[in-house]
């Protein structure tokens, strides 16, 4: 299996956030994306031939048990989940019925005590969500550090 996006193989779209109010210049946030552009980013895919595919349909076709359509596209989300945002991706990933895979830092989820007892967090319902609905969610990290500015016992 050949997943070289150069050759109209595998393409990884990533994305941090989403959200309806984005600055045209300057924004707070340089990775910000707005709903309407996002939707516009899904319309240039899908007038492109772009086909996006979910976690799974990449797993089973890197193990030999199906092949992907031709221009597979993966539609990743990082940081969450957001208490607003997470909503609204989803409900324009639905409009278009297309498969995303969510990324989440573990300290928006709860938190792990000194004991080890994990306590959720009401946006853990949020990750539920999710999988229940079928996208796949993974770990992002537990509090999203920046590691080129951390040292010592915090590493």
């Amino acid at each position: 299996l050949d997943l070289d996006a150069i050759d109209n193989g595998l393409l990884i779209l990533s994305y941090h956030d989403i959200r309806d109010q984005v600055a045209a210049k300057g924004d707070a946030d340089s990775y910000a994306v707005s709903t309407q552009n996002f939707a516009a980013h899904l319309d240039w895919l899908g007038a492109h031939g772009y086909h996006p595919v979910s976690l799974s349909q990449l797993i089973e076709a890197t193990q030999g048990r199906a092949t992907l359509p031709p221009k597979p596209v993966l539609l990743t989300f990082d940081d969450g989940p957001h208490k607003a945002y997470t909503d609204e991706v989803v409900a324009i990933l639905k409009r278009y019925d297309v498969p995303g895979v969510f990324f989440e830092v573990g300290r928006n989820l709860g938190k792990v005590e000194a004991d080890g007892k994990v306590s959720l967090g009401p946006m853990a319902k949020i990750s539920r969500n999710l999988m229940e609905e079928g996208y796949a969610v993974g770990n992002h990290s537990l509090t999203h550090a920046q590691l080129s500015r951390t040292t010592g016992d915090a590493l």
